[in-house]
């Protein structure tokens, strides 16, 4: 499975130092999911967070919306996920809601 980018204009702040951005996945027109591996405190983790572009399309903006994922959670994460993609392709709508 290939992480997916986003080709945006203009491009994402780059990550910041110990962080490496692993995908940006589009919502919408002004909007995207990003995942990256971070560290705090000593500590690695998967963070997800909700950017948005700037009304004028100037810069990207990250927002409130987002969270963390324990490194020692990713294994259960990746399972659910699975799970969830066989219901929405059982389903037959492609993913599509």
């Amino acid at each position: 499975m290939s992480a997916t980018r986003v080709s945006v204009s203009p491009p994402l702040p780059p990550a910041r130092e110990g962080e490496a951005v692993l995908a940006g996945i589009p919502r919408g027109d002004d909007g995207m999911l990003r995942l990256s591996l971070a560290t705090f405190k000593g500590h690695e983790y998967v963070a997800t967070r909700v950017w948005t572009l700037a009304r004028d399309g100037s810069a990207w903006f990250p927002t409130r919306s987002g969270g963390s994922i324990r490194l020692r959670e990713i294994d259960d994460v990746v399972a659910a996920l699975g799970k969830a993609k066989a219901l929405v392709d059982a389903r037959g709508n492609g993913g599509v809601a």
